[in-house]
């Protein structure tokens, strides 16, 4: 039972970080505006993970239109 409360306490320590609602870019724990659309808006709430190494070689990432290596979102919801 020890056990379980330990993982419920570092699950309610995590941060879910923000992505960019343009180019759906996760960023990183300490950024709240996106570097590549700063006027963009970012957003919490997003859903599914996608890490481009080569945005040339990646299907999914040319379906995403992604053109730089690293980690996305496949959906952010803005309110």
């Amino acid at each position: 039972m020890e056990h379980t409360n330990g993982y419920r306490r570092m699950l309610e320590m995590a941060t879910i970080p923000f992505a960019c609602a343009e180019c759906n870019a996760i960023l990183p724990d300490d950024a709240d505006q996106c570097n590549h659309c700063p006027t963009s808006p970012v957003s919490r709430d997003w859903q599914g993970l996608v890490i481009v190494l080569n945005p040339e070689m990646s299907e999914v990432g040319k379906r995403m239109g992604v053109t730089r290596p690293g980690s996305y979102a496949l959906k952010v919801n803005v309110r």
